[in-house]
This record gives structure tokens, C-alpha cells and sequence, in this order.
């Protein structure tokens, strides 16, 4: 058996180990930073990579220039130092030459000084100064052409000093210290670098702005693409795209336009589709209604002509015979009346009576009168705007039936005090159907959850509405209660049914 560490084992919490929850963390962070950089736009990642590429760059830029900057500087001020050590010496061999008797300190004053990129210090033999010479370029650098402390503190040159001994009648009378001043340098390599960086951030961001207006001009047809997708997400499949001059995103328009037209197509062939068959199902709901009408209303009329026939013959009976065959007659004439008023709602459901006998305004405002009989029934507000007289059998039929399915509900279920309705034809948006027909339902009940699930009805309804190539919504508005609206385009009415229609019994 494989020996266990103790350490590992006790790193374990939960079944996981300290190190995986230790690491949890930058996990997060990694993911958050991905979604962040997949939230923002291809412009914005693309000139963000470009903007890191070139700090990348300039960093290694200026590595370079710094390290360069350094050997160049420490190179010239290692052989400034050297010149000057020489030209000291040559100095204090002539005047020692050209002095009879001791030389003095005094005297090496003005002619050593002051040279480019050192400092000299004249000092006696016990080290105290007497007189220092600046570099030939102190007057500059007093004039603010010193680097900042940072960049200086970079370019490291090391201690460059020589010294070089005053002698006097064989003896050491002073020191001439020739010391290293790599500021200038310093200065100008800054200079240059500065120069260098104010030019590339200038380029950069000219070259931004054109990347910036450039993505823009070559992403505006995606922004476009993404309109046309949002459009089609919406059932507008008639909308189309202009041609790009690109030649990559030309071609995407073109199979943006040529799905866009199969989509329509499909759609203009659904739609006569699930028209046919809703047609069909009303022919076959108009044949049951006629059938009913004509076979069972006229059974049911004799039934009872003959039961009222043998109520009378019961006259001439005994007494004790007559009651209870009365009693009997009657029962069964209460029972014919109840299958007739049956009949009759039956007749009512399958086809209404009025369907293409009355204008479709009188139909809906007749149905929303029944419904405001209803005991407890709310107050039914009714509005109707350019209303055609009718929009033939399946559109006129679908908003009836979504009349009916919507006021049951609101009747039933919202405990409104005031229900709001609307019916009215539109202009349709350009480009699409001619005329829209609109329903909207509105209540001041307790509402809908947006988590509630259709029930039969209402997802009926939005199947008949869709197959029609209409709108179907339901919510909660902030004010309250309950919106249903539907939206049928007008155009798919069909003429009205010149078939025989049901009469009411």
C-alpha cells in the first residue's frame, strides 16, 4: 500500500484538497476577466491588442535604449576621465618647468580648467580642498537639463576618478582629482529618449484613430448583420441587407438575403398551410353544426310534440294512471329541453350563429354582452377602431375566439374590477403586410407570474395566432392586472365563405 503524506492529508477539507481552494480564487478572477473581455466589442479587443503590443514594444524599446544609453555614457566618460588625466598632467609638467623656485597651488588654478564631463578638485597634501572646477557643462545643466532621479538612477556608470600628484622641489605639495561627471550624457540621453517617446506616442495615436474610424467603417456592415439577425428573431423576414464593399462581408449579406428569402417563403407557405387547415377544420365544424341543426333539432321538436300529445291522451285515463304518466311525460320533456339548450351550445361553440351574418364589430360587442350578464362579472369597457365589416371566416373566427378565451380568463380568474378592451386595424411597419389587426385585453386584476405556465387555452390560442403569422403576448404591466394582445397580420383574410351557414333554431 502507497505511503500517504501527512501533510497531503491534512491539506484535504471536504473531500478537496488546500491547494485546489487556494486556487479557487485566481480561478475566478481568470474566468470574470475572460467574460469582461468577451463582453466587449471586436473594435475594443482589437485596438486594446494593438494598444498592449505597442507598450510591449516600447518597454523592450526602452530597455534597450537604457542599457545602450548606459555603455555609451560610462565609454564617454570613461575616456573624457582619461583625456583629462592626461591634459592635468601635462599641465602641472609645464607649469613645474616654467616656474623657478616652489610651485604653488594657486598657480594650477587657471590652467586646468574647467574641461567637458569631469570635475577637478585641487586639494593640498593633507586632502583639504583649495579650489574645484566644474564640468564645461555645469552652466547647462544649472539651466533644468538634468534627467529625473529614476532614469539617472537606471544608467549606472561606475565611480570614473583619477588622481594626479602636485610635486615641488621633490616633495608632494598637493593632488589634482579628476572626477567623472556623467550628467550631461545622462541629459541628453534622456533628451533623445523623451523625443523618441513623444514621436511614437504620437504616431500610436494617429495610427489608433485610423485603426479606430477604419474597424469602424468595415464593422458598421456587422452592426447591420446584427440589426437584420434581431429583425429576423422578430418574424420581419422581409428585411434585407445593402452589399458591403468588402468582398468577405458582401457575401455575408448575400446569405443573409437569400436565408432571409427562403425564411419568408417558408413562412408565406406555413402560413396557407395551417390556413387551409384551419379552413378545413371549420367546414368540418360547419358540417357537425348542420348536421346537429337538421338531424337531431327536428327529433328533438317531434319528441316533444309527441310527449306533449301523450300528456293530453293521459287527460281521459283514471286518475290513478293519469298522474303518474303526467309525471313521467313531464320529466321527459325537461329532459328534451335540456338536450336542446345543449344542442344549442354546441351549435354556438362549433360556429357562431352571427359568423358572416353581422358585421365583425357586432359580433365581438354581442359576445362581450353575454359575457356582462354573467353574475359577478367585471365592467366590460369596449372600444373598436376601423374595423372592416369583415376580414372573412379564419380571421374573424380567430379574433372571436380570442375574445372568448380572454374574457373566460379574466372572468374566471383575475378578480378585475374593470376589463379593458380593444380591437382595431393598424398600418403595418414598411415593408411589412398592408394592415394589422390588434386585440388587447386588459384588466385591473391581481396579474399574471411571469413563472405561470400557459394553460390549454391561452397556449391554443397563441398556436391558432402564430399560424396565422401573428403576435401573441401576455404580461404583467407595472400598473397592474393582466395584458393579453394578439396582432394578426389582415392580410392573410380570406374572402368571406359563401357555403352554407347553420341557422339558429
Amino acid at each position: 500500500m502507497p505511503a500517504i503524506d501527512v501533510h497531503e492529508a491534512q491539506d484535504w477539507q471536504g473531500g478537496r484538497p488546500a491547494s485546489e481552494e487556494a486556487g479557487s480564487g485566481s480561478d475566478v478572477l481568470q474566468r470574470v476577466a475572460r467574460a469582461a473581455w468577451r463582453e466587449r466589442s471586436v473594435r475594443w479587443q482589437v485596438l486594446a491588442t494593438f494598444l498592449l503590443i505597442n507598450i510591449v514594444a516600447a518597454a523592450s524599446i526602452a530597455a534597450i535604449a537604457v542599457l545602450n544609453a548606459s555603455r555609451a555614457t560610462e565609454t564617454e566618460i570613461a575616456a573624457s576621465v582619461a583625456m583629462a588625466e592626461r591634459f592635468v598632467r601635462a599641465s602641472v609638467d609645464d607649469i613645474a618647468r616654467s616656474v623657478s623656485g616652489d610651485l604653488f597651488l594657486g598657480d594650477l588654478a587657471g590652467h586646468v580648467g574647467p574641461l567637458r564631463h569631469v570635475q577637478l578638485v585641487i586639494s593640498t597634501a593633507s586632502g583639504r580642498p583649495v579650489w574645484i572646477a566644474r564640468s564645461a557643462t555645469e552652466a547647462d545643466h544649472q539651466r533644468d537639463r538634468y534627467a529625473p532621479a529614476w532614469f539617472a538612477a537606471m544608467i549606472k556608470v561606475n565611480d570614473l576618478s583619477r588622481e594626479v600628484p602636485v610635486m615641488s622641489a621633490g616633495r608632494r605639495i598637493g593632488s589634482v582629482l579628476v572626477i567623472g561627471d556623467p550628467r550631461d550624457e545622462i541629459a541628453e540621453a534622456w533628451a533623445d529618449l523623451s523625443d523618441l517617446a513623444i514621436v511614437g506616442a504620437m504616431v500610436n495615436l494617429v495610427v489608433i484613430l485610423l485603426l479606430y474610424f477604419a474597424f469602424g467603417r468595415v464593422l458598421t456592415p456587422l452592426s447591420g448583420l446584427a440589426d437584420g439577425l434581431l429583425q429576423l428573431e422578430r418574424g420581419r423576414f422581409d428585411h434585407r441587407l445593402g452589399q458591403p464593399k468588402t468582398r468577405e462581408l458582401a457575401d455575408l449579406a448575400r446569405r443573409f438575403n437569400a436565408l432571409a428569402g427562403s425564411l419568408s417563403m417558408s413562412r408565406a407557405d406555413n402560413i396557407r398551410l395551417h390556413r387551409h387547415l384551419m379552413t378545413a377544420q371549420e367546414d368540418e365544424r360547419r358540417l357537425i353544426a348542420r348536421e346537429l341543426h337538421d338531424e337531431l333539432g327536428p327529433c328533438l321538436f317531434g319528441l316533444k310534440a309527441n310527449l306533449a300529445s301523450l300528456e293530453r291522451l293521459s287527460a281521459d285515463m283514471p286518475k290513478e294512471k293519469a298522474v303518474p304518466m303526467r309525471e313521467r311525460t313531464q320529466l321527459v320533456i325537461e329532459i328534451a329541453c335540456r338536450i336542446q339548450t345543449v344542442n344549442r351550445r354546441l351549435l354556438h361553440r362549433l360556429r357562431p350563429m352571427a359568423l358572416g351574418e353581422l358585421p365583425l364589430h357586432d359580433m365581438l360587442a354581442a359576445q362581450i354582452a353575454e359575457f356582462a350578464q354573467h353574475e359577478g362579472a367585471p365592467q366590460l369597457k369596449f372600444d373598436a377602431h376601423q374595423l372592416a365589416q369583415s376580414y372573412g371566416d379564419c380571421l374573424d373566427l380567430t379574433i372571436y375566439r380570442c375574445l372568448q378565451e380572454g374574457l373566460t380568463n379574466a372572468v374566471r380568474h383575475s378578480h378585475a374590477e374593470t376589463v379593458d378592451i380593444c380591437v382595431e386595424e393598424l398600418p403595418c411597419d414598411e415593408g411589412g403586410p398592408s394592415r394589422l389587426l390588434r386585440l388587447v385585453i386588459q384588466d385591473d386584476g391581481r396579474g399574471i407570474s411571469a413563472e405561470a405556465p400557459l394553460g390549454l387555452g391561452l397556449t391554443g390560442m397563441r398556436e391558432r395566432v402564430q399560424a396565422l403569422g401573428g403576435a401573441f403576448a401576455i404580461s404583467a404591466p407595472p400598473e397592474g392586472g393582466t395584458r393579453l394582445e394578439i396582432q394578426i397580420p389582415a392580410d392573410v383574410a380570406e374572402a368571406p365563405s359563401s357555403k352554407p351557414r347553420a341557422t339558429r333554431q
